[in-house]
């Protein structure tokens, strides 16, 4: 499995504060490799106890949330998908890695295929006569 570095946990803002450069590299993971076609301009904001990252812009939003082992994010795109993102402690910061066998086999971004999730992606099939 691959690993792919998105975003540092704590650089992510709360209410209060206001970080471009994290913002970006979330917003850009969750567009470029999710396909979440909606992200562009909207709000990210990290909770007070540190356990939830919320992006939402309109009535649409994403979801991270620390699991209670402290050990992965769970990324909540909506429709019943969710994805394991892995957490590496580096001087007190909690670092979020994508780990996926996607980006092993395939180098072109996952592709959504209505109804099949992430990832599906339509291959030639061969059947032996």
């Amino acid at each position: 499995m691959s690993e792919k570095y998105l975003f540092t946990w704590d650089n992510i803002p709360t209410e209060q504060e206001k970080n471009i450069e994290e913002e970006n590299k979330l917003l850009n993971y969750l567009k470029d490799d999710c396909n979440i076609n909606w992200i562009e301009g909207a709000k990210i904001r990290r909770s007070e106890d540190d356990k939830t990252i919320c992006i939402h812009k309109g009535d649409k939003s994403v979801e991270m949330v620390i699991d209670e082992n402290g050990e992965k994010a769970i990324l909540d795109v909506g429709y019943g998908t969710t994805y394991d993102l892995k957490i590496k402690r580096a001087n007190s910061e909690m670092r979020i890695y994508w780990r996926s066998a996607i980006f092993e086999c395939n180098p072109e971004k996952p592709k959504l295929i209505s109804g099949m999730g992430l990832g599906y992606t339509q291959e030639p099939v061969a059947y032996s006569r």
